[in-house]
């Protein structure tokens, strides 16, 4: 084994101690089946004597025949029997076998005649597993409720309660509601759970959380509940016993969360280690599915000999399990490990697996290893176009999901591939730009899709833009500056996809190398702490970042180019890109250029097309609201109550000014917001812990009367009216939140583009009170007098840097939208009346002294 994939000193069990220990069991109790038949005699009514019945079928296989004979037999005797009953469903419902609705059925009804709620409760809660797993939603819902019901009646078993807690948290996560408020259910059944929850509830309960956590990205906290249910599965029961097969899942879901880490090798030995201890477990446990999946990444992260030897064993069990899924994960990626070898061989065992019906929530399960192998078996054209067929598959999965934040969660798993896509078209187009433009179709297909649906028409197909309509957009001043943040290898050393940048000018496109993920991905965040905290080494890291993302292209653009705009991608989204250097003591990006920033080529194209500048001279001023109780203590802002003074005075007009207690949530949800064409928030914002959802940030308005609570989070902002209007967010990191894979920065920001704004200025870290005011004194000075709000932003950070000012003052503020955005001018001075009136005092003064001359004499 290469030294890389050697388990560190404290790994769980190696393969051969795990033998030894099975060999150990089976000395003890030769005939498991008569073990159980001994305990059902004793108490036939028992549910711990069923239950060995379960435990001991649910390995499948001639297991799983021996133990459905031997009950089949006990319910004929006996039909009325609730334990036999439940335990007939629940073990035809692990084997995938008819019958399992009908028999879960019987044991709820005789469960619920008898008064015996506690086995009720597990016979609804099966029965909603199984019709949530037969998409029978609205019947699964009923069982719930029933279940709780049930549990409700019984006294002194809390542990209940989280039973049904983790199914209904489970249920939702399928589902696809809001991950925070599943997390919040699971948080609440763990505090029942444990310590007095049966050793299988603590299991299930710490496998949930641990997977809602890892799909917040919070991948720590992940690891963390997939270590504790290891150690609940470790502990002996009365046989003295550990819970082999449970244990061969925890460590399965670690060794799973070690993958989605980046792909370094130590990563990859990490990985390979955890599958070990899971393949040990699942051995132990016959867990023939776990030991079946655990052999086949172990099989592509070791590669050559022993690695198509494990997968072929993969395969193998996969088969014994019956299990479709496996089966065509497993001709997949043992098609991926012989392509270089056998490309005849490669060809067959993909278009194998590709003929493995599982459905299609299942089948886009393994593309990687499919499109590898089409790669190097097919020509180009075909390959792609079999590409395009994986990627049909991901659309048709995200058309089903009913909630936009839903569909990017899910398109964000799968965001991979079409960068593996757009990478390889991307190489093409390096050598020869006419292949560019299906690179592009595959970007713009990628970035910001729920963003775009949501402003797009109801029901309307979005329409992406093309590269040749992005540069005919262009002025002949501006380039637009489009990345791809992929890595250039993956976790078993295969094409990820690549870094590039795409510079479009009105005259050409170029396409150059940008730096790996692995090296940029820690610098961001170390350079934006940095510039928001007032550090004097930025100079050094500002360089490093602008040479490793540009690389020459920025000194290759045409002459004349004075604006940028920019799609960012991944990470870099939270990237402070106006503080750029080329070297450490040179002028920033800001100085030498003017910075916007969009979502996407057509999102942008959409906003600039449909803009009908000037928008009215009108603003809504809300500043330093009275702070909402919900909200916490917060500090007073006495430089946003002069700030909004003077946004007020600059754009004048029909302009709105709401101080303080005036500034309610309630006030906004009714003005009429037609007339305006600007909304300022001078305001403190509130966030979620990091890793948690956008949906917990919020502004804070006044609270008002009534049930109000102040806070205006983003489903409240997306029902706001703001078509075509600018937002500027004077409050703490309104741009920054948390990065969705393909969706983008899922912050206030972007909540107020679903709502139809047009440009949204905000910030990516805290705003000092006086800096923010000074700052927005400079921006609306411009923009009162007509600018477009990008070049205003531009002159006001230039300002800023002339006027010696910190970079954390004016670097980490974001124009995001349409940089051609203006308000309408002021109106044009009258002299004549002034005029008249002068004229007009002078001639009341010279009558004045006439009178009191004549007077005198």
């Amino acid at each position: 084994m290469p030294a890389r994939h050697r388990r560190p000193p404290r790994s769980g069990a190696p393969l051969a101690l795990a033998a030894l220990l099975l060999a150990a069991a089976g000395a003890v109790a030769a005939d498991p089946l008569a073990n159980c038949q001994r305990r059902f005699a004793k108490d036939p009514q028992a549910d711990f004597a069923c239950g060995c019945f379960y435990s001991y079928g649910a390995r499948g296989g001639e297991a799983g025949e021996a133990a459905m004979e031997i009950l089949a037999g006990h319910l004929r005797r006996d039909p009325g029997n609730a334990c036999l009953l439940f335990t007939v469903g629940r073990l035809e419902r692990q084997l995938r076998r008819d019958g399992a609705e009908s028999h879960l059925v019987a044991a709820a009804a005789v469960y619920a005649a008898g008064a015996r709620h506690e086995g009720e409760t597990y016979a609804r809660l099966n029965l909603g597993d199984l019709f949530a797993g037969q998409e029978r939603n609205e019947e699964a819902e009923n069982q719930l409720v029933l279940a709780t019901a049930a549990a409700a009646r019984v006294d002194g078993k809390a542990y209940l309660e989280a039973e049904v807690e983790v199914r209904r948290a489970g249920f939702q996560l399928k589902r696809g509601d809001d991950l925070e408020q599943v997390e919040l259910l699971l948080r609440r059944a763990e505090k029942k759970a444990f310590p007095g929850g049966h050793d299988s509830l603590q299991r299930d309960t710490l496998q949930a959380l641990g997977d809602v956590l890892h799909q917040l990205g919070r991948r720590d906290e992940a690891e963390a509940a997939y270590l504790r249910m290891i150690e609940v599965t470790l502990r002996k029961n009365s046989a003295g016993q550990g819970d082999f097969y449970g244990e061969a899942a925890a460590r399965h879901n670690l060794a799973l969360a070690a993958l989605s880490r980046p792909p370094s090798p130590a990563n990859a030995a990490l990985a390979a280690a955890r599958f070990e201890e899971a393949l040990a477990a699942a051995v132990a446990g016959h867990n023939l599915r776990i030991e079946a999946d655990a052999r086949r990444w172990l099989g592509r992260l070791r590669g050559g000999t022993e690695g198509i030897r494990q997968l072929e064993h993969s395969l193998e069990l996969a088969a014994e399990a019956e299990d479709l899924v496996l089966l065509r994960l497993g001709w997949g990626a043992l098609a991926a490990e012989v392509v270089e070898q056998d490309k005849v061989r490669a060809a067959a065992l993909r278009e194998k697996a590709e003929g493995v019906e599982v459905g299609l929530e299942r089948a886009i399960f393994g593309w990687l290893d499919r499109l590898k192998v089409s790669w190097a078996t097919h020509s180009r054209e075909e390959a792609a176009r079999l590409a395009m067929e994986e990627l049909g598959v991901i659309e048709k999965l995200r058309g089903r999901q009913q909630d936009s934040l839903t569909r990017a969660e899910l398109f964000s798993v799968w965001a991979d591939a079409y960068s593996w896509l757009a990478g390889k078209l991307l190489e093409q187009g390096a050598a020869d730009p006419a292949r560019l433009e299906p690179a592009f179709e595959l970007l713009e297909r990628r970035h910001a899709r729920s963003l775009l649906e949501t402003v797009e028409l109801p029901g309307a197909k979005p329409r992406f833009a093309t590269l040749g309509e992005t540069r005919a957009a262009l002025a002949a001043d501006e380039a637009f500056l489009y990345f791809q943040q992929a890595y250039e290898k993956d976790v078993f050393g295969d094409f990820a996809g690549g870094s590039w940048l795409l510079v479009l000018t009105r005259g050409a496109a170029r396409i150059y190398r940008s730096a790996d993920p692995l090296f940029v991905d820690p610098l961001v965040p170390t350079f934006a702490g940095l510039l928001a905290h007032g550090g004097a080494d930025a100079g050094a890291a500002a360089a490093n970042l602008e040479n490793a993302l540009f690389g020459r292209a920025l000194a290759e653009l045409p002459a004349g180019i004075s604006r940028l705009v920019v799609v960012a991608d991944e990470d870099l989204q939270l990237l402070p890109f106006a503080a750029l250097r080329a070297e450490p003591g040179g002028p920033s990006l800001a100085q030498r250029y003017q910075l916007s920033f969009a979502p996407s080529a057509t999102l942008w194209q959409r906003w600039r097309r449909e803009a009908e500048p000037p928008v009215p001279r009108a603003a809504l001023v809300l500043a330093d609201p009275a702070s909402a109780a919900a909200a916490g203590p917060l500090e007073p802002l006495p430089g946003a109550r002069r700030e909004g003074r003077q946004v007020y005075r600059e754009i004048g007009g029909d302009s709105q000014l709401r101080l303080g207690a005036e500034a309610t949530e309630k006030m906004l949800a009714e003005a009429d917001l037609g007339q305006l064409g600007l909304l300022h928030f001078a305001a403190h914002a509130i966030h979620g812990r990091a890793g948690l959802r956008s949906e917990r940030s919020a502004l804070v308005l006044a609270a008002g009367e009534g049930d109000e609570d102040g806070l205006l989070q983003p489903r409240e902002i997306r029902r706001l009216r703001l078509a075509g209007k600018a937002v500027v967010l004077s409050a703490c990191r309104g741009a920054e939140g948390e990065v969705l894979a393909g969706e983008g920065t899922l912050s206030l920001a972007s909540a107020f583009f679903a709502a139809g704004a047009e440009v949204v200025v905000a910030s990516l870290w805290n705003l000092e009170d006086q800096a923010a005011q000074r700052f927005g004194r400079r921006f609306y000075r411009h923009l009162s007098e007509g600018r477009p709000a990008g070049q205003a932003l531009a002159a006001a950070q230039r300002e800023s840097i002339a006027a010696g000012e910190d970079p954390a003052h004016w670097a980490g503020l974001l124009l995001i939208g349409n940089g051609d955005w203006r308000i309408a001018p002021p109106p044009p001075r009258r002299y004549w009346p002034m005029v008249l009136a002068v004229l007009a005092a002078g001639a009341i003064v010279i009558w004045v002294f006439k009178r009191r001359s004549a007077a005198s004499w």
